[in-house]
């Protein structure tokens, strides 16, 4: 007799970390850690997935982690041993964190906008359980501004959203507009496909935007 298939969260937790080496090794080498370094105190990771950002917090980092498939956070408990930093885990939805106000200094959500339904609502909740003076910092692939790469990313999104909801062609800039934060620095890279983003809750501003050369 054959074995059952898979559910759809299962297999996608099974597969999640190979098909993120390919995604690691072309679009994110080294973002994680420069992204994450300035991580500080009690930290929520929305849509953590598998755990691939625990080892690169600084040590004295207290972190809870978070996603919807409940699958997937069982893979990353399996990564938490080797920390030396206290971990929690919370089966839950971007657009509707369950966590009173103000109950972190950093939120981040790396590769997890593309997802989410309703993006302005996630940034949103994201501010809401965020601290005055804290961080919210943000990784994801968005549209290029280099107008070929971003018709062809329209395009790929024809299949894309369909098929297991992920937006290869939006903008985490205007995103963070709508929900009224504070831009603090931006950086792009990979043909404008890449962007990291730190945010703060408080008054809108911008910040300094670092385009890295599209081959870095």
């Amino acid at each position: 007799m054959s074995p059952a298939p898979l559910p759809a969260s299962r297999w996608e937790a099974a597969v999640f970390d190979a098909v993120m080496g390919v995604v690691e090794r072309t679009l994110l080498p080294g973002a994680r850690a420069r992204l994450l370094a300035s991580a500080d105190g009690d930290v929520l990771e929305v849509a953590a997935g598998t755990g691939l950002n625990v080892g690169h917090y600084p040590t004295a980092c207290r972190l809870t982690l978070t996603d919807q498939n409940p699958s997937m956070l069982a893979i990353a408990r399996k990564r938490v041993p080797a920390l030396e930093h206290p971990v929690a885990f919370a089966v839950a939805d971007a657009e509707d964190l369950p966590f009173p106000d103000a109950s972190f200094d950093t939120v981040v959500a790396t590769l997890a906008l593309c997802e989410v339904p309703d993006p302005v609502a996630g940034l949103r909740e994201m501010a809401r359980v965020c601290r005055v003076g804290g961080r919210i910092l943000l990784l994801d692939h968005v549209r290029s501004h280099h107008a070929g790469v971003g018709l062809i990313q329209d395009a790929l999104n024809a299949v894309t959203v369909p098929l297991k909801g992920e937006h290869l062609n939006r903008d985490t800039i205007a995103f963070a507009n709508a929900a009224g934060l504070s831009i603090l620095e931006t950086h792009t890279w990979r043909l404008g496909i890449m962007r990291s983003l730190v945010l703060s809750p408080g008054a809108r501003q911008h910040g300094p935007e670092v385009v890295v050369a599209a081959g870095s």
